[in-house]
């Protein structure tokens, strides 16, 4: 976990840490602890922080300055916490199916976590 990334993007939408925490569902303590690299992020916390902020895992890990995943489509943008690779090749689909994949991603991205 690059260590900065996490208070940066935490900053910039103006959130403290209690309220990142409680929007996170997680205990302010411990999300203090991920933002000092003092306890480290499981897998399913690292997507919630990711999809949260709408950065790669990349971007939060230090991998990279780039905060979007290169491989995304631009008619993807905003749909970056869904996962596509179910799918397989997203380029190889013909643009009926392109559109499908997209209004379906849009509706669980608004109906959100159940």
């Amino acid at each position: 976990m690059s260590v900065g990334r996490l208070e940066e993007l935490r900053l910039r939408r103006g959130l403290s840490r209690k309220e990142i925490a409680r929007m996170l569902n997680v205990h302010e303590s411990t999300y203090g602890k991920y933002e000092l690299g003092k306890r480290q992020l499981s897998p399913e916390m690292l997507q919630r922080i990711a999809n949260f902020h709408e950065v790669s895992i990349d971007y939060l890990l230090g991998r990279t300055s780039n905060e979007k995943s290169p491989g995304i489509e631009p008619e993807l943008e905003g749909l970056e916490g869904i996962d596509f690779a179910f799918i397989g090749d997203y380029k190889t689909l013909t643009e009926r199916d392109k559109q499908t994949i997209r209004e379906i991603a849009r509706l669980l991205k608004e109906r959100g976590p159940q």
